[in-house]
């Protein structure tokens, strides 16, 4: 018997402009043949599993999509050649678009059949009954109000490139909340890594000796009472769609959490990556975008090795050592009463170190999008749309001033210090805030530890740090904080990125 990998199916949307790769598995050492649009390609075949690849096509369609091998076909119908994403990482990626700001309003108004998704789905076990799920999983158009069970950002990120490309737009939603970074590597990779060595050591001793008929039990109990939780979180909203998070946990308590520890969760090291990631790669794509780092804040010092080995590793399990990757600063948070420890500063300092070690990268700049006290800010319109400009501007090369406002040359010049900053698209502009004590604030060092705010001002694209404490200064960092409120923005209106230890030449 002939299968093809679950992404196929009746609606899915190639990549156009790039060999497309289709693949799947047999019982039968006979010929496997796939066909599209004239072309027609035969499938190498190992040890069970067949791989083909279909020579680059432009966009358009609908197009039936065939595989035969002997007697068996199987066909797919209006299957369409565009641009193909993969969204990716953890809860604020993960959130659908009913559950966003004004989320339901536009998810009911959408009728693009040309932006399709797959949701992949969300196990940590690929068994005989996981699979049998997965083979029912189908892309899905935004239609008929079904973008909602899309992800909000990866939605208006769609919506932005549809109406500036004209192309089909496909999303391949690979996501789950409250997942570690390590949830999306194989154990042999988080081996050589303090941060990957750890996780697997704490997950092992939460496991323990559990079977996993006591974990299936354990799970049951879970949902129930997340189900309970979830029905009162909907009440709320029905008696008062703007109800924010603290009158929605004043009724329904916080969402339980965590998960239960055990052999097949999605949530232990490597389970994401053994049951997600390896049946979304190979599949042909132009981007992955990742926003996630929210779990790792406890260990967050250790992150950015583990995010450049993230990097490398899906580049290879796509077959593509140039993919494009974007990766997603996290916004400002902190629970209202905590102590803010910039350990979350830190993972927002690691995401931008990557970006800037490695080639073929992206960089989405939403620290203005964060929520005092709420780790999933509801507005999701904003990073949604600022990346699909950035995507625009940087693999389309449309001027749509979708970068992050970086920083360049860091001098002295006379007794000030001069930062020159990148993608201002003209002159930096400065929004005043009404709590000025939370503003993200300059600091300086002259050994490397001691910390003080400075004072600022900006001229064009540049900012000028003055003050006595600014003369004998060899280091500078910015939005060294948990949480703050952005001031400083691009034209564009994008926010300065926020950065550890810079050294000052």
């Amino acid at each position: 018997m002939i299968r093809c990998s679950e992404l196929f199916t009746d609606n899915m949307i190639l990549q156009r402009h790039k060999t497309v790769c289709v693949w799947g598995e047999t019982d039968s050492t006979q010929e496997v043949c796939v066909a599209i649009d004239g072309f027609e390609v035969k499938a190498e075949i190992l040890n069970g599993k067949w791989i083909v690849y279909i020579p680059a096509h432009k966009e358009g369609g609908p197009y039936t999509l065939s595989v035969r091998q002997g007697e068996q076909s199987i066909t797919f119908n209006r299957v369409m050649y565009g641009e193909v994403f993969v969204a990716s990482g953890q809860s604020n990626m993960e959130m659908k678009l009913i559950d966003s700001e004004n989320g339901e309003l536009e998810a009911a108004k959408c009728e693009c059949e040309d932006i399709r998704y797959f949701n992949v789905l969300k196990i940590g076990y690929t068994d005989g009954d996981a699979l049998e799920q997965m083979r029912e999983s189908q892309w899905t158009c935004c239609t008929d109000g079904n973008a909602g069970e899309m992800s909000a950002v990866a939605y208006y990120a769609a919506k932005k490139l549809y109406e500036k490309l004209s192309v089909p737009i496909g999303i391949i939603d690979c996501y789950q909340g409250g997942t570690s970074i390590c949830s999306w590597l194989p154990e042999e990779i988080l081996e050589n890594y303090t941060l990957g060595r750890e996780r697997i050591r704490e997950y092992k001793a939460l496991v323990g000796d559990k079977t996993d008929e006591e974990y299936d039990r354990e799970v049951q109990e879970y949902w129930k009472n997340w189900h309970s939780w979830d029905d009162l979180v909907k009440s709320v909203k029905q008696t008062n769609p703007n109800a924010t998070y603290e009158e929605i946990t004043a009724v329904a308590g916080e969402c339980p959490w965590p998960q239960p520890a055990g052999r097949k969760s999605v949530f232990r090291p490597a389970g994401c990556y053994e049951s997600m990631i390896k049946r979304v790669a190979p599949y042909t794509v132009n981007a992955v975008v990742y926003y996630q780092g929210e779990s790792d804040e406890d260990k967050a010092r250790t992150y950015l090795l583990v995010m450049e080995a993230l990097i490398k590793d899906w580049r290879k399990q796509f077959f593509d050592d140039q993919l494009y990757f974007v990766v997603t600063q996290l916004p400002m948070y902190k629970e209202k009463d905590a102590v803010d420890n910039c350990s979350w500063a830190v993972i927002r300092d690691s995401q931008l170190t990557v970006y800037e070690n490695m080639t073929n990268m992206g960089f989405l700049s939403i620290v203005d999008c964060g929520e005092l006290g709420n780790i999933h800010p509801v507005d999701k319109k904003t990073p949604g749309e600022r990346l699909g400009k950035l995507l625009l501007e940087e693999l389309y090369g449309m001027e749509d001033q979708g970068q992050a406002m970086l920083p360049g040359k860091i001098y002295k010049q006379g007794d000030d210090v001069i930062i020159e900053c990148q993608n201002t698209y003209g002159s930096i502009q400065i929004k005043p805030v009404d709590d000025e004590e939370l503003s993200l604030a300059f600091e300086v060092s002259k050994d490397g530890e001691d910390y003080e705010k400075c004072n600022f001002h900006i001229e064009e694209n540049m900012i000028v740090l003055t003050g006595e404490n600014v003369k004998a200064a060899c280091k500078v960092r910015y939005g060294w904080t948990n949480y703050g409120l952005a001031t400083i923005f691009n034209e564009a209106g994008i926010p300065l990125v926020t950065f550890g230890a810079r050294d000052i030449r």
